[in-house]
């Protein structure tokens, strides 16, 4: 049994009482649901095989089942979406009794493979304005619901427990395609499933990538992900970039056009901050994670990844 964070993320069609059990047995204490949403136009245009009807009682059982946290992941802007559909979906997540609720944009990406296997290569992504204008809907909804941003696309209840399982110093990812942070090290294992079974059961590593982090890549990842938390400590910032004078110019600067706020001990994304670091992460890091899914799910043990 493993003790301390142990976060799983999962879609419900596979969640039963039995299963549900069986994690919270084995230590599971932070769970994600990736409901996406309570529509079936919606969930069949993305390709979800299972049907809005599942998605009440599975939710129900979630979140009776004991666990510290409970992550609803709901998706917008998707093709043909009006603002009033995607605030119908978080309002039906949060009338369920969900405290914490995971809101993304549709993502695309730029190499057809992945497109490919997700089914996806019909969807375009919605323009800027739609994007922009259900992204604060969302956050003013969810704020008149009484939760607070924890994440550029996450929002909870103040008493509650949050999911999260990457926005930490150092985690270890279990199972196929999963990726790890050591310090000085980050790795993917496998993204085959019958590759990573084989290798475990011959007690070898899945480890299919990896890559060195020095010490200045280290402390960009730590700043990426402070940012993604929408909260950047000013004693960890102080620390790390004391002498990165142009780090500081564009922190003064995102202060002058108000992407942040300046709240005592740490500075804070405005929701105008938060949109546009969505926007950078769009076109910036889910590059780099298609060519990394592309190559990695054609071949198990990829040589080299060029990023």
């Amino acid at each position: 049994r493993l003790k301390g964070i142990l976060a799983v993320e999962t879609t419900p069609d596979v969640l039963d009482h039995e299963y549900l059990c069986k994690l919270r047995a084995r230590g599971v204490n932070l769970l994600s649901i990736g409901v996406q949403s309570f529509d079936d136009l919606y969930l069949k245009l993305i390709g979800r095989k299972y049907r809005a009807s599942i998605l009440r009682p599975v939710i129900s059982s979630a979140l009776s089942a004991g666990f510290d946290a409970v992550n609803l992941v709901l998706m917008f802007a998707l093709p043909g979406q009006t603002t009033d559909e995607a605030l119908a979906d978080l309002d039906t997540a949060l009338d369920l009794g969900a405290e914490q609720v995971t809101v993304y944009p549709l993502f695309t990406f730029p190499y057809a493979a992945v497109g490919k296997h997700l089914k996806l290569q019909q969807v375009a992504f919605p323009k800027l304005g739609t994007r922009r204008q259900m992204y604060k809907a969302i956050h003013n909804d969810a704020i008149a619901h009484g939760l607070n941003r924890v994440s550029v696309w996450g929002f909870k209840k103040n008493d509650a427990d949050r999911f999260s399982s990457v926005t930490r110093n150092h985690y270890i990812g279990i199972g196929a395609g999963a990726g790890t942070h050591l310090q000085g090290l980050f790795y993917f294992n496998t993204f085959s499933v019958a590759e990573y079974i084989r290798s475990c059961s011959e007690n070898v590593l899945p480890v299919a990538l990896q890559m060195s982090m020095s010490s200045e890549v280290e402390r960009f990842f730590w700043l990426y992900w402070r940012l993604y938390d929408t909260c950047i400590p000013k004693d960890g910032f102080a620390q790390l970039f004391a002498t990165d004078m142009r780090l500081k110019m564009l922190l003064s600067l995102a202060l002058r056009l108000h992407l942040l706020t300046d709240h005592g001990n740490s500075y804070v994304l405005t929701e105008r901050g938060s949109f546009w670091i969505h926007l950078l992460q769009n076109y910036y890091i889910l590059n780099y994670i298609d060519k990394v899914w592309t190559t990695s799910m054609r071949d198990p043990w990829p040589a080299r990844v060029e990023l």
